[in-house]
């Protein structure tokens, strides 16, 4: 894999700090950056507009991203095309794509079907979602211990090795001792072989990535997504890594709508992957 790295700008205030994100972090891991930005790129626009007007739209584009961004600072690639054609052609052999949170590429998208999302279903390309300027002091890497997460995880661990991270698992609990069929101690016993269970799984998954000492975290919950964002708040996180299974499944646990909250309630940058 290059170290290259993929930023889209739609001249948007946010894609632009993610640009500045991805600046900075092509230049941590001594890679490339290339920017990428789909000029026109509306379905009646790319069809209907004359040579002359399509060349214009494209040198229009250019002049505008040498204004926005620092000269020479990086690779760039601007066509009349759809966005996430030219995000994900673009991104082959990458390390890193680079999403800002408003503008042509929301956090809504992923679950709404337009950029991002077609962007996380198209590529293995690791996929940053930019909220804010924060640097990345701690991440919490949050698993289901699929290979989508173990991967996220990794390019985490690659991306950012100056980062504290922090492992987190929760396992889904019935509500109530009532669906073990069994009352108090017993009850306690259960839930403590459950969560002995999950923190072994969890010390597994920490050291198959080659990690010493990290912390962990395994909780029982009925929402788990709430529990993710709790640990953000908590750890005063700046980065929550996941792998995605499929869009509609952050989580085993995680559909539809809860999943599309938990993207949306974010107020912390998220590193996405899907195989």
């Amino acid at each position: 894999m290059e170290k290259r790295v993929i930023a889209a700008v739609d001249f948007s205030e946010q894609s632009i700090v993610a640009y500045k994100k991805a600046a900075h972090i092509a230049k941590a891991i001594g890679g490339k950056l290339t920017v990428v930005h789909a000029a026109g790129a509306s379905l009646l626009g790319r069809f209907l507009n004359t040579a002359a007007e399509r060349e214009a739209i494209l040198t229009q584009a250019k002049e505008k991203l040498a204004d926005e961004l620092e000269s020479g600072a990086a690779d760039t690639v601007v066509e009349i095309a759809d966005a996430c054609d030219l995000i994900t052609q673009s991104a082959v052999g990458a390390a890193l794509i680079v999403l800002g949170d408003h503008g042509g590429f929301t956090v809504m998208d992923l679950l709404a079907g337009t950029t991002a999302r077609r962007v996380i279903e198209r590529t293995k390309t690791p996929l940053l979602v930019v909220k804010n300027q924060r640097p990345y002091e701690k991440a919490v890497i949050a698993t289901d211990f699929s290979e989508d997460s173990k991967a996220a995880a990794s390019a985490a661990l690659n991306l950012f090795d100056q980062t504290r991270f922090i492992f987190f698992s929760a396992f889904l609990v019935p509500s109530g001792t009532s669906s073990y069929g069994i009352d108090g101690a017993s009850a306690t016993d259960a839930l403590q072989r459950e969560h002995n269970e999950a923190d072994e799984k969890l010390c597994a998954f920490v050291e198959e990535l080659g990690v010493k000492d990290a912390e962990r975290i395994v909780h029982a919950s009925d929402s788990p997504n709430e529990e993710i964002l709790a640990i953000c708040e908590k750890k005063n996180a700046d980065l929550l890594v996941m792998g995605t299974r499929g869009i509609d499944s952050l989580l085993p646990m995680m559909v539809g709508s809860t999943a599309e909250s938990l993207l949306r309630r974010s107020t912390i940058d998220l590193l996405l992957l899907k195989l």
